[in-house]
């Protein structure tokens, strides 16, 4: 006889919650419900396995501030489920919008941070030991894809983790978990699951709303791969990631850092011998372990990020310092460098009309690579082209400069303008004053203090985003050729 949609679907739940010790016995768990149809499969599901698993539930809600109406009505849904099933249920409602203006973030990044913290707060003040959420199988091929077009390494490559420490609960005291016991299962199968069960959901517009990237690869990009490239598509990017994923635990294993403490610090240093000693791909993975703990997170750090910090190891110079996303400071110190969050705003990247400008800087790249620069927002990349090899100007931009290798020596400078600044502007004969230039080509004082300029042995090379300097011009004699470029952090 033939199983039933239910029974397979049971059974599914239980072989990977058992598969990833995702809830102990006699465990207090917490299930995020927004009431569409994945929150609330898993809602009932995880009912039905209440009494085999012997494990008590509780519903937390959170009311985004986005969708007003509709918003309220999603709310009032899950509290009556909720109410209806016994099960305690906790909600909140957060203003989405503002906090997004506030921390200059997009909807949906805000929108996480603010769900996260709402779920930390609830389990740990009402003794849940584990948060459960609706991802499913689709979520995360769909968050693998994302992230291999944006450019992402193996962190990014790895997926949605099962099971992870969502908060540490204090000393002493069991960490609180979130789970994701759905992660196995396709979407077509939980809402096959909710139709044969009744399950009552209600559906989110916004799912469908194309401005947002998530939603063009579920609804156009994903359906274009299954169709016309591999009809197991979600089950293949499903598969990258737990390799991946179990590779990179492995690999985490065998440092000598603790990886896994999620206690956050409020200082973390790394000997900085070690960062410029050690293979580039080991400094890396300690370098985010410290930036884990000291942040609480890695959210809006990236590789660029990683590739400064360990310019600023390298660095020949006793001292200096990188400001990240998220007030983070990175400071070199002698023989250390020290990751910290400050408690008060770093200077803006990106000031408001009318401020006096940023303090003078000054960065140093030591060799071909990449470089961030804070204070102007801005990341820096110069890499040696292959020798023959002939620039393509016409596509180049303005972000974009080509030097001949043997008239510019590293390392290079990139600093503020500074009073008295000359250059000869490619094409010229005479040198002439950066602030003549700025003036002749009417570029406002509010962003002449922003504009840097490279400098090699002490000249300078090129006024960024304007003009390189006549003397390290391509020419017929050239041999090989340098291309910087620099984009918008």
């Amino acid at each position: 006889m033939k199983e039933s949609i239910t029974i397979r679907f049971i059974r599914a739940v239980r072989r990977t919650i058992a598969a990833h010790q995702m809830i102990g016995e006699g465990e207090t768990l917490l299930v995020a419900v927004s009431g569409g149809p994945d929150s609330m499969a898993l809602l009932h599901v995880l009912q039905e396995l209440t009494d085999g698993l012997d494990f008590r539930l509780g519903v937390a809600h959170l009311n985004h501030g986005l969708r007003p109406g509709a918003a309220e009505a999603d709310e009032a849904f899950v509290c009556r489920i909720a109410a209806a099933m016994g099960v305690p249920y906790f909600t909140e409602t957060a203003d989405v919008p503002a906090i997004r203006k506030a921390r200059r973030q997009s909807v949906e990044e805000a929108a996480r941070e603010v769900r996260y913290r709402f779920l930390s707060d609830v389990a740990e003040t009402n003794g849940f030991t584990a948060v459960a959420l609706g991802h499913h199988a689709n979520d995360n091929a769909e968050l693998v894809l994302m992230n291999l077009l944006r450019g992402s390494g193996p962190h990014g490559l790895s997926g949605m983790a099962p099971k992870r420490v969502l908060l540490s609960a204090g000393p002493g005291q069991k960490a609180i978990h979130l789970i994701r016991p759905l992660i196995g299962i396709h979407r077509e199968d939980i809402l096959a699951y909710d139709a044969e069960n009744g399950i009552p959901s209600i559906m989110d517009q916004t799912n469908s709303d194309l401005r947002y990237r998530r939603n063009r690869i579920r609804n156009e990009l994903m359906p274009l791969l299954r169709n016309r490239y591999n009809p197991n598509i979600i089950d293949t990017l499903n598969r990258t990631a737990e390799i991946l994923r179990s590779e990179r635990h492995w690999i985490l294993s065998r440092l000598p850092l603790d990886h896994d403490d999620p206690d956050p610090a409020e200082r973390v240093e790394l000997p900085r011998s070690h960062i410029c000693r050690v293979h580039p791909a080991e400094a890396r993975q300690h370098i985010r372990t410290a930036l884990q703990k000291a942040k609480g997170n890695l959210r809006r750090i990236g590789f660029r990020h990683i590739e400064s910090v360990m310019a600023l190891a390298a660095r020949p110079e006793a001292s200096g310092s990188l400001d990240l996303p998220d007030r983070i400071r990175v400071t070199a110190c002698g023989e250390k460098i020290f990751f910290a969050k400050e408690s008060h705003p770093l200077r803006q990247i990106h000031p408001r009309a009318g401020d006096d400008g940023p303090a003078y800087f000054e960065h140093v790249l030591p060799a071909p690579g990449s470089l961030f620069v804070p204070e102007a927002g801005i990341f820096l990349r110069a890499d040696i082209l292959p020798p023959g090899t002939r620039p393509d100007y016409r596509n180049a931009g303005h972000r974009t400069a080509f030097f001949d290798m043997e008239a510019v020596t590293f390392p290079l400078t990139v600093r503020s303008p500074k009073p008295g600044d000359r250059f000869t502007p490619l094409g010229m004969a005479g040198r002439q004053k950066v602030k003549k230039y700025f003036v002749d080509h009417k570029i406002p004082p509010a962003r002449r203090a922003r504009c840097p300029v490279l400098e090699s042995g002490g000249r300078l090379v090129w006024l960024m985003g304007c003009r390189i300097d006549d003397s390290v011009k391509i020419t017929t004699g050239t041999q090989q050729v340098l291309k910087i470029e620099f984009n918008l952090a």
